[in-house]
């Protein structure tokens, strides 16, 4: 059977993404609070201890690469001044907002569910690959990288609403008594744009994808940022969060 690999220069529609959230809550259903965590997958790294997280936050790891591509490439530069933010503002955003959904309910994650990840089948089933990054964590980490990276500005706008509510509803459907509420994951969605903005595409050099698709999700996501008011939301979080 062939499968067609997408990226964010395919056209989708939000039924194509509910259509990924879908597989989503499934994978997330399965693992939510799963005491399965001290057990036989006590080996799946959260996000604010381990090799991954020290590789993200070690000034002589990823973040070293983020300030190299952002000194050496204008459109990155350009992009995060119009958010407001410096390469260290962000930086310290995503450490508030990994330690804060840390103490969410946690079910194991992707942890790299861009569009440019998925695939779909000729009877139009979709599915993720690339499996490094996948973490125990808070279900929105996956849920906003695909609705961000695979819908166009406009139909984010129009649609992000609704498919997170229908993310919601799935999981009530597959056995989740006590989902997050439906404000309380569209705050969450907020909060996760800053991982997917500073961890997400300013780490990938344009050689890795194209120049096209590099530049196409830098704008979706630093859009949706400023959009979503992220800044304002992570900066309302409680001291010490």
């Amino acid at each position: 059977m062939h499968a067609t690999f997408e990226d964010v220069l395919s056209p989708l529609t939000a039924d194509d993404t509910a259509a990924l959230l879908d597989q989503l809550a499934a994978l997330h259903a399965a693992y939510w609070e799963s005491s399965r965590f001290k057990g036989d997958l006590d080996w799946v790294q959260p996000h604010i201890s381990g090799p991954i997280h020290e590789l993200f936050t070690s000034e002589h790891g990823v973040a070293l690469l983020i300030n190299h591509e952002v000194a050496t490439h204008q459109f990155k530069r350009e992009l995060v001044q119009a958010t407001g933010e410096t390469t260290a503002s962000l930086r310290a955003k995503v450490a508030r907002v990994q330690a804060h959904q840390a103490a969410l309910p946690c079910t194991l994650l992707h942890g790299d569910a861009h569009i440019g990840n998925t695939y779909r089948l000729p009877d139009g089933r979709r599915g993720y690959l690339d499996l490094q990054l996948t973490a125990r964590g808070f279900c929105m980490h996956d849920v906003s990288y695909t609705i961000v990276t695979s819908l166009s500005v406009e139909d984010r706008r129009a649609h992000e609403r609704d498919l997170i509510a229908g993310y919601r509803q799935r999981l009530v459907e597959l056995g989740v008594a006590a989902p997050p509420s439906l404000e309380e994951l569209l705050y969450e969605h907020r909060l996760a744009m800053v991982w997917c903005l500073y961890i997400g595409w300013l780490t990938s050099p344009t050689e890795n994808y194209g120049w096209e698709i590099t530049v196409a999700n830098h704008i979706r996501i630093s859009t949706a940022y400023r959009d979503l008011s992220s800044s304002a939301a992570v900066e309302a979080l409680p001291v010490g969060a």
